[in-house]
């Protein structure tokens, strides 16, 4: 929905969930995204507890498998993933 980007920006006060990276330009947010947990091609619904704001790098590494979340909604990364 159109209400779920903004929504994202929001609860997260305009920082990448997990790195906490934060930057506008002009007041409008730069390299952020709203990630779906369960994704949206699966019919993940477009609603708070199934999303989180992420920074491009991160949503990507969420989208690839590099990371995860885990029950508790923590994040975990693969063991095939290799970051320094």
């Amino acid at each position: 929905s159109a209400n779920f980007r903004p929504t994202m920006v929001r609860l997260y006060e305009h920082r990448c969930a997990m790195c906490g990276f934060e930057c506008r330009l002009g007041g409008a947010d730069l390299g952020l995204e709203a990630a779906h947990i369960k994704w949206h091609a699966a019919q993940g619904p477009d609603v708070p507890n199934n999303g989180l704001l992420l920074c491009s790098i991160h949503h990507l590494a969420l989208d690839r498998g590099a990371m995860g979340i885990s029950e508790d909604r923590g994040f975990t990364r693969s063991a095939a993933a290799i970051a320094d």
